[in-house]
């Protein structure tokens, strides 16, 4: 068991078997409920690393680390939804519009102000081709959510006999082939006619 305090935001991470809890500074007395008395390792000190950096760590151990090649960075996105106008040929439509890094889009980017900014804040975000098709995985499955709600349970003639049961019972309803109101059994040939008997109908 681990636990660490974020002073600035006031939360209590803890992380145990069951993964990670966050108890915020005025709730810390739920820790005896999570910890149940036993002892946990309370981590003061922490280094900003990254994976290259452990690796080589583990490295100077003497342990021989499998090397796994890193994927390389094909495509670009925004982060997160909305859309992000470059000039007139590049404009960045939500999330899920991947553009391929080619040669000319790696050189405006190296030209571009705008969007080395926007790189650098995380609003467009470089993509490797695993993450390319988790987002393509993740549209696709919210595209047949949209899709499943709007598809008839049931035959199409059951969902009709359904809606028709909703219908208000006092519609007039009229005989097309027959010239006529249904209801009145009339021989009506004109809209002036319909109405006037509509009118009456009141």
């Amino acid at each position: 068991m681990i636990l660490f305090l974020d002073v600035n935001k006031q939360i209590i991470s803890f992380y145990d078997n069951n993964g990670k809890t966050d108890i915020s500074f005025k709730n810390a007395g739920e820790l005896v409920k999570y910890t149940k008395n036993n002892n946990f390792l309370y981590v003061t000190n922490a280094v900003e690393t990254n994976a290259g950096q452990v690796i080589a760590l583990i490295k100077q151990m003497g342990v021989s680390v499998q090397e796994v090649k890193p994927e390389k960075v094909t495509h670009i996105h925004i982060a997160n939804e909305g859309v992000i106008p470059i000039d007139d040929e590049l404009r960045f439509r939500g999330r899920y519009d991947i553009h391929p890094l080619t040669q000319d889009l790696i050189q405006k980017i190296k030209e571009t102000p705008l969007l080395q900014d926007l790189i650098k804040n995380g609003q467009l975000e470089m993509i490797t081709p695993s993450r390319k098709k988790e987002l393509a995985e993740e549209f696709n499955r919210k595209e047949d959510e949209k899709i499943g709600g709007i598809l008839v349970d049931g035959t199409v003639d059951e969902f009709f006999d359904k809606e028709s049961k909703k219908m208000p019972t006092d519609v007039i309803v009229v005989d097309i082939d027959g010239r006529g109101s249904a209801i009145e059994g009339g021989n009506i040939n004109t809209m002036s006619e319909l109405l006037v008997e509509m009118e009456g109908l009141e």
